[in-house]
């Protein structure tokens, strides 16, 4: 918001889903582009977009070779998303801060619980 309140024409940043969905909702509420940088965890949006993400720094070849599209913004409970949104068991394991180390075994581990234990009257 402050870059767009200092003159920028242009956002972009460098960062996993929940990160772009942030930023492509400031862009859209000002009418200006938004460059994706493949970064984070999984960021599913910029694979869709076919972006390398073993190649974040390639996203700024956009800068001067990019081809500008128009994607859809979708919005739950006030929040921004560019392409998926999570909810039930799923939203769940992926707050937990075990869940970037090894997220496969973290999954696998919480799903018992989440479904049948303490937590599952949550979801």
């Amino acid at each position: 918001r402050q870059a767009v309140a200092d003159g920028a024409d242009l956002l972009g940043v460098a960062g996993g889903d929940g990160t772009q969905a942030l930023v492509a909702g400031v862009a859209a509420a000002h009418d200006v582009p938004f460059m994706v940088l493949a970064a984070g965890t999984r960021n599913h949006f910029a694979m869709d977009l076919g972006l390398d993400r073993a190649d974040p720094a390639g996203g700024l070849d956009a800068l001067t070779d990019g081809v500008e599209l128009r994607v859809d913004l979708g919005e739950v409970a006030g929040l921004p998303f560019v392409n998926t949104v999570s909810f039930g068991a799923y939203a769940e394991i992926v707050q937990s801060p075990d869940y970037r180390d090894a997220k496969a075994v973290t999954a696998l581990d919480q799903l018992p619980d989440l479904l049948l234990g303490e937590a599952a009257a949550k979801l």
